[in-house]
């Protein structure tokens, strides 16, 4: 996904140096739900080491050539996308942005950039979230995604691009 800027939102690609940010973005994501289950300081504190690493070996398995990208407010960051492509589609592996910044438009401003790759390219664009998630959910259906299957607590959203690769084609060879 290209770098973009809007107002004092900048994405750009992630790097190594960002390793300590994404490790508390999933942290701050992911505690919630297992101190919910009763889980609390050192017991917690390995459950996520340990929930991170499996994550981040799944995706780099399911996904080898998927690309970073972060996005900051004020020059901090704020939020993540991961997103592998194909010929056809673009895929949002994860996206995922800290509770302290929800709602002040960084998972917004990382959708717009890649709906505008996507539509510039003829791309599809995919994406799973649980069911429960409505707030995502409805963030989604704001940038055309449409609910496509449900199953197991998931919901598989995707949006089409607006220019498809015959237009895009008739249009350059025209």
């Amino acid at each position: 996904m290209p770098t973009s800027t809007t107002g004092r939102l900048h994405s750009r690609p992630e790097n190594p140096s960002d390793a300590a940010f994404v490790r508390a973005l999933f942290n701050d994501a992911r505690s919630g739900e297992f101190a919910a289950a009763g889980l609390a300081g050192d017991a917690l504190a390995s459950l996520l080491d340990l929930q991170f690493r499996a994550q981040t070996v799944g995706y780099a398995t399911a996904h080898p050539a998927a690309t970073g990208t972060v996005v900051e407010l004020d020059g901090r960051p704020a939020g993540r996308a991961i997103v592998a492509r194909s010929e056809q589609v673009i895929l949002i592996v994860n996206i995922a942005v800290l509770s302290a910044y929800r709602g002040r438009g960084a998972a917004s401003e990382l959708l717009r950039a890649l709906t505008r790759e996507a539509d510039a390219s003829g791309h599809e664009i995919r994406l799973q979230v649980r069911t429960g998630n409505t707030v995502a959910r409805a963030l989604y259906e704001r940038f055309g995604f449409a609910t496509v299957d449900e199953r197991d607590g998931d919901a598989l959203m995707s949006r089409p691009s607006t220019t498809t690769r015959a237009t895009r084609e008739a249009g350059a060879n025209g």
